[in-house]
């Protein structure tokens, strides 16, 4: 069977497209002009109708699925922008509760007590030189002395979970005011 071959116009008006548009899909490769028997050499301005028509729904067909590709691409980003937002928001209910605590308030409820501590450790000799007065038993001075070592370090190790509550609703107040909310 030969195939009919149609002109530039013609196949513009089956494709409804503008006669500029098909010149233009014929240059990008997706329509291919009709060739002459003899030489192979193009045919100026005609197209095999049936050929071009079915390049024509393929394009089509293969534009749907990049697009399609690019939706699915946008579903992905917008999935992964809800899951961290769904993420954050269970991260600050724990902050809100005192499950989770901020590094900065962990950083500064220890720096804190580190300090409390080198202060309770300055003052031993302070306290206790006055207890020594006249002391000369060893056992005894060594004895007070490690008493107020002890109690100064038990007093910096009575970490609580109260002690950070302060610090993470004040990141969480920081962190609304930073967002706008």
């Amino acid at each position: 069977m030969i195939e009919q071959t149609v002109s530039t116009e013609m196949i513009a008006k089956f494709l409804r497209l503008s006669p500029q548009r098909v010149r233009q899909l014929e240059n990008e490769g997706i329509l291919h002009k009709a060739k002459e028997k003899k030489t192979g050499r193009p045919l100026r301005g005609r197209y095999y109708l049936q050929a071009t028509v079915g390049d024509y729904i393929d394009y089509l067909r293969s534009k749907m699925a990049g697009s399609d590709a690019g939706q699915s691409e946008y579903d992905k980003a917008k999935l992964r922008k809800m899951l961290a937002d769904a993420e954050r928001a269970e991260l600050e209910l724990k902050l809100f509760k005192n499950q989770l605590h901020t590094t900065a308030a962990v950083m500064f409820v220890w720096s804190s007590r580190i300090e409390a501590s080198r202060k309770q450790l300055l003052i031993v000799p302070t306290r206790v030189s006055p207890l020594l007065v006249g002391l000369t038993d060893q056992k005894k001075i060594h004895s007070l002395i490690n008493d107020e070592i002890e109690s100064a370090l038990r007093r910096a190790s009575e970490l609580r979970a109260q002690d950070f509550t302060k610090q993470n609703r004040e990141w969480l107040k920081l962190r609304r005011s930073e967002n706008g909310n």
